[in-house]
């Protein structure tokens, strides 16, 4: 298969083989689990009641249901941190560490299912894009009455440093993961699948190739090793050389993708019956002395992750949910893990961008860089100014926040942490509006 280059991108230092090889463990039961919801959501459980693993404990029905991770007892509805730094309430569920499941129908033969209750039962599972962006699975398989799908791309690139949660899921499980494309394949009526991994996850190419049948007509793309080769628009253009314009979605071109992960859950939902409760989520960092790749419960409070590992707190300098271009650093320890939380990084000093921060020298590095062809320097320049009304005029809906501009800036300017905020107020400034 002919591959081809997106604009932009760098590469960084891949740091995966702390991990690598460690196979997935199933984390112990913790004692709490703190499940987030939102304002809009309507609760179906209410403080004092017991609650099974996979049981609604609330739902918009414009949303994907929120599931308990654990079974026991609902003590209380509190706020706290995420992961991003915002507020948000949370079902706290004490675990009676019995993981009594309520299970959904199974749908063995899956052929029969419409693709109208497919996509009922995807969001009635709580399936979120576990790539990191958490878009609601369900809506992004909404489309296909309206839109032509002719290609289904399966994201298995995973090109942050560190990470090999996706790694780990394709060589220990990649028979669950070839039948959930087939599930979404065949009900959906899509004509062409792809795997894309990167070069540098040779055995997870490997347990893929060797699980693949010549009848399950299945592709699968060796992508060169580059970040953020996983970005969705990134990587259709390696793919299908095809550049899908800033005001396009993917679905308007006849393309959707979703993750690897995604698609094992999908199966879980559709041949178990099992709503999305757990994850695989990557230890690592030089302040690990034994990284690990841990299957985790959702709500689950990244102190309890922390204690599952010996690590040396004297040379730590920061805590980091996700991956080290992308993630959020942490100072809250009750933070819980979220579906599309692949990584935990513990980092000592020489692994962080340099903290003196100088003036941008306009030397160009972030817009050369930008795989969005944004100029990232002006959305730095806008934020600082508190300009924020103009950033629009720089697209900067379109940013990705792959975290390129701020890796590759000689003057250790925040840029993605400007974008971020500069994000969040004009969203706040529609709200309020």
């Amino acid at each position: 298969m002919k591959l081809y280059k997106f604009r932009g991108g760098t590469n960084p230092p891949h740091r995966k083989n702390q991990t690598r090889y460690q196979n997935i463990e199933k984390m112990p039961h913790v004692p709490y689990v703190y499940i987030p919801i939102n304002k809009d959501v309507k609760r179906t459980v209410k403080i004092g009641e017991y609650v099974k693993v996979g049981q609604v404990i609330a739902y918009d029905e414009n949303e994907c249901y929120i599931h308990s991770s654990v079974s026991g007892e609902i003590i209380d509805i509190e706020k706290l941190k995420l992961a991003n730094g915002q507020e948000e309430k949370v079902i706290k569920i004490k675990n009676d560490m019995s993981d009594t499941w309520e299970l959904n129908k199974k749908n063995l033969d899956y052929k029969k299912l419409s693709k109208k209750d497919f996509i009922e039962l995807i969001k009635k599972a709580g399936i979120l894009g576990m790539g990191g962006a958490m878009f609601p699975t369900f809506k992004k398989l909404d489309i296909l009455d309206k839109y032509k799908i002719d290609l289904l791309i399966i994201n298995g690139a995973e090109c942050e440093p560190y990470l090999n949660s996706d790694n780990r899921l394709i060589q220990e499980n990649p028979k669950e993961i070839i039948e959930g494309i087939k599930i979404v394949r065949d009900i959906l009526n899509i004509k062409r699948c792809i795997i894309g991994i990167e070069d540098n996850k040779k055995e997870a190419i490997f347990s893929i190739k060797k699980t693949l049948k010549a009848q399950d007509n299945i592709e699968i793309a060796t992508l060169k090793t580059i970040y953020p080769q996983g970005g969705e628009r990134q990587l259709i253009k390696t793919i299908t050389n095809k550049e899908i314009a800033k005001d396009r979605f993917p679905f308007e071109e006849g393309i959707i993708m979703l993750n690897v992960a995604t698609v094992e859950a999908i199966y879980d939902a559709v041949i178990n019956g099992k709503a999305l409760v757990e994850r695989v989520v990557t230890v690592a960092g030089s302040c690990v002395e034994e990284g690990k790749n841990f299957k985790v419960k959702i709500g689950t409070p990244l102190e309890d992750i922390l204690n599952m590992v010996k690590y040396d707190k004297n040379k730590l300098d920061r805590i980091i949910i996700g991956g080290p271009m992308t993630g959020f650093a942490q100072e809250n320890l009750k933070t819980p893990i979220l579906k599309g939380h692949g990584g935990i990084l513990l980092l000592n000093d020489k692994e962080m961008r340099k903290d003196t921060i100088t003036a941008c020298i306009y030397c160009g590095s972030c817009v050369r860089r930008c795989p969005a062809g944004l100029v990232p320097l002006e959305f730095d320049r806008l934020v600082e100014l508190e300009e924020y009304s103009q950033l629009q005029d720089f697209d900067i809906q379109h940013c990705i926040e792959c975290g390129i501009c701020s890796f590759t800036c000689p003057s250790s300017r925040p840029i993605l942490e400007g974008i971020r905020l500069g994000k969040q107020i004009l969203k706040e400034k529609k709200y309020n509006e």
